[in-house]
C-alpha cells in the first residue's frame, strides 16, 4: 500500500498548516499547510491544519528514491538519536528557522533543536517525549531487519537548486523490534519481519511544506499503544502545539 501526506507552511498572519493525507490502497499522501492556507479539518490551536489525499486539492504521490544517492545516518537497529545533519537551508517550523534536524534511530520520526532518542513507544501528540519540534511519520516501537531487507536505514539527502531546494528523509524497511537482525524473527516468514513500512519526509525550502510518503506500510506493532503516531509538532514562544493524523492504529488498514 503507498501513501502520502503533504505539510505546507506559507508566511499568513494566522498561521495555518492543512495536512492532506489519502486513505487508498494505492497511494497515500497527506499535506500540512500553515499560513496562506484555508483552514481544513483536524487542526491545532495555533493554526496548522491537515488534510489528505482524499481532497480533490490533496497532494499527489510521487516518490523520490535517495537510496543510491543520499547518506546513510542510521545503519541498523538503534533507540539512539543521531546528528545534527544539515537540512541545507532554513527550514521554518512552528515560527522558528532550522537548518539541522536529527533522526530518533530506528522510531521512526525526526526532530528539529535537539536530539531525542529512546522514544520507542509511541504517544498522542504533543507528547513530551518527542520533545520541542518533531516530525513522526511512522513513531512505534521499530528495529531493522538486515539479513532480509539489506537496504534498510535512514537516509537523507539535500535536491534541488536554491530557493528551492528539498530535504528528502527516507527510512527503508521498518519492521517491529521483535523482529530485528538478531531475533528469530527476523529471517523467519513472521509478519513481523515480512510487513515493513517505508515512509520519507520531504521538507521544502521557501514554503516550509513538508510531504510525507508511504510506498509501503503493512507493518507496524502489534500492541496497544504500540502502533503507528504520525503527526507533527512543535513550540512556539514557550507553548507546545500538535497536529496529530493517527495514533494507536495499525497502519495498514488506516494509512
Amino acid at each position: 500500500m503507498q501513501e502520502t501526506y503533504k505539510l505546507e507552511e506559507r508566511n499568513w498572519a494566522a498561521k495555518l498548516m492543512a495536512i492532506v493525507v489519502v486513505v487508498t490502497m494505492v497511494t497515500s499522501t497527506f499535506v500540512l499547510f500553515a499560513p496562506e492556507a484555508s483552514a481544513r479539518t483536524g487542526s491545532d490551536s495555533y493554526g496548522y491544519v491537515f488534510k489528505d489525499q482524499a481532497e480533490s486539492d490533496g497532494p499527489t504521490y510521487s516518490w523520490v528514491d535517495i537510496l543510491s544517492t543520499g547518506t546513510k545516518a542510521v545503519f541498523g537497529t538503534t533507540d539512539g538519536a543521531q546528528g545534527p545533519f544539515d537540512i541545507g537551508f532554513d527550514f521554518e517550523f512552528y515560527a522558528t528557522p532550522f537548518d539541522q534536524f536529527y533522526t530518533g534511530g530506528d522510531n521512526g520520526y525526526i526532530t528539529f533543536g535537539g536530539a531525542v532518542g529512546n522514544a520507542w513507544t509511541p504517544y498522542a501528540l504533543p507528547a513530551t517525549q518527542l520533545g520541542s519540534n518533531a516530525v513522526a511519520a511512522g513513531w512505534f516501537d521499530g528495529g531493522f531487519c538486515l539479513g532480509k531487507n539489506t537496504d534498510s536505514g535512514v537516509y537523507y539527502e539535500t535536491k534541488g537548486s536554491e530557493g528551492s531546494r528539498t530535504l528528502v528523509v527516507t527510512m527503508q524497511d521498518q519492521v517491529y523490534w521483535s523482529a530485528r537482525d538478531g531475533t528469530s524473527y527476523c529471517n523467519s516468514g513472521h509478519p513481523w519481519a515480512m510487513n515493513t513500512i517505508t515512509w520519507q519526509i520531504i521538507l521544502h525550502e521557501g514554503s516550509n511544506d513538508i510531504l510525507i510518503q508511504y510506498p509501503d506500510a503493512t507493518g507496524g506493532s502489534p500492541y496497544d499503544n504500540e502502533y503507528l503516531t504520525a503527526g507533527i509538532q512543535g513550540n512556539a514562544e514557550g507553548v507546545q502545539y500538535g497536529l496529530q493524523y493517527k495514533y494507536r492504529n495499525n497502519p495498514s488498514t488506516t494509512l
